[in-house]
């Protein structure tokens, strides 16, 4: 986008049809998988996002045969070849998290950095745990850009810190695939935050023939080689949880297609929206969901699904109540100051939001006004923001907008065809 500022004009009431957007953690895995895959596996409805589009880039930068045929993208897995320089990862976390530990299972060298977004991302933690498997690691003050200097690993456990992310966790264990000897991650403290996406790694592990085993504090690769699968790739809940909540928001009936009623991260906010009053249904793999009456607030633990906040946030502003999101304080690491920017957004736009260091408080019903907020270039509190101003009485001005692609490209398109209008100043 040539601007960043966006004004949205208020008052659009209706019913709302969208397609879920291919997963995008469904996507990263089935590249990272496929790639230490002997053989070639291919992925159908992969993801078309800033964030994919970043860790393709990356394996093809690795030497991993990447080709894109009709709707498929064929993946020839192989012997990552060092880069010896610098990996682009785009604003990506999960690009530079998963693929470090992958490509330091063997010898080799690389620098991953990023954007502005990326660099201000904690990688302390990747470097902890490369220390406990003799790998070298160093980074800017615990941010990007992170050296890795691999002779290998020194040891088939790795110790590592999952209270403030988890994907570095699904990174060691693709990588103890990769080796094929058996592999152990030894989780400190037994603390293991956004635990669905771990189990997703795991449960894609097994689609390529891998076993793991869950014990306590450790999750442990078998020994074994993975073998090429060919992916379907599912709705993302995560980008379905905003459109979702405009059902509570608009008061209108809203109908997500493409999403599959099976475990996946996020599929929460379902079971979430219904403890909160609202009426939903699947017709097929349809998800239809209705305000039919009064909303409740409710008290709501987001530990492991960090990415639904702002759709919560959201949604709680029509709640009767005080709803309280609880352990959002990590959300601050994201890419930006996540909790404090829905706190300040919704205040201004007229709703008391509260953010304690912890815990982000909304009280409701409350009935939303246009206003001039700042969706500090994070994609998913601009997406919260431009429905936010859709569904408010006046005009909504954002700014530091213009980067839904980093996760759902085809975001601000859908918005105009469902007769929301956008301007761009």
């Amino acid at each position: 986008m040539s601007s960043s500022v966006l004004k949205v004009k208020g008052g659009w009431a209706g019913s709302i049809s969208y397609v879920a957007p291919p997963s995008k953690s469904y996507s990263h895995r089935s590249l990272l998988i496929s790639a230490v895959s002997k053989g070639v596996s291919r992925i159908t409805g992969l993801s078309k996002c800033d964030d994919v589009e970043a860790t393709l880039r990356a394996l093809r930068l690795m030497g991993v045969p990447v080709s894109t045929r009709g709707g498929e993208v064929l993946v020839e897995g192989c012997e990552l070849q060092s880069p010896g320089g610098e990996v682009y990862c785009g604003g990506s976390a999960s690009t530079l998290r998963m693929l470090a530990p992958v490509l330091a299972a063997k010898p080799s060298y690389a620098v991953y950095t990023g954007d502005e977004s990326l660099r201000r991302r904690p990688v302390r933690m990747l470097e902890e745990a490369f220390a406990t498997l003799g790998v070298e690691a160093s980074s800017a003050n615990g941010k990007p850009p992170l050296k890795v200097r691999s002779g290998g690993f020194k040891t088939n456990t790795v110790m590592l810190d999952a209270s403030e992310s988890s994907q570095h966790v699904s990174g060691f264990l693709v990588a103890g695939a990769r080796l094929g000897e058996g592999f152990r991650v030894a989780l400190k403290n037994r603390v293991l935050v956004s635990k669905p996406y771990v189990e997703l790694t795991l449960r894609m592990l097994r689609m390529h023939g891998v076993e793991t085993r869950v014990e306590g504090e450790s999750i442990t690769v078998e020994p074994g080689e993975p073998k090429p699968f060919n992916h379907t790739v599912p709705g993302d809940y995560s980008l379905s949880a905003i459109p979702l909540a405009m059902a509570a928001v608009s008061g209108g009936s809203v109908k997500v297609h493409g999403l599959v009623d099976e475990p996946q991260p996020d599929r929460e906010i379902v079971e979430i929206l219904r403890r909160m009053g609202l009426k939903i249904e699947w017709s097929g793999n349809t998800l239809i969901a209705e305000n039919t009456g009064v909303l409740k607030a409710c008290v709501i633990d987001c530990s492991e699904n960090p990415d639904l906040v702002p759709a919560l946030a959201l949604a709680a502003t029509a709640a009767e109540g005080e709803t309280i999101l609880r352990n959002v304080g990590r959300l601050e690491s994201k890419e930006s100051a996540r909790a404090t920017l829905i706190t300040k957004a919704l205040s201004k736009m007229g709703v008391e939001a509260f953010f304690n260091g912890d815990e982000i408080l909304i009280k409701g019903p409350c009935r939303l006004r246009g206003a001039t907020v700042d969706a500090g270039g994070d994609h998913r509190i601009e997406m919260m923001l431009i429905m936010a101003g859709a569904a408010a009485e006046g005009e909504t001005t954002i700014l530091n907008a213009g980067s839904v692609s980093k996760s759902n490209p085809g975001f601000y398109s859908w918005v105009l065809e469902t007769g929301v209008e956008l301007q761009w100043v």
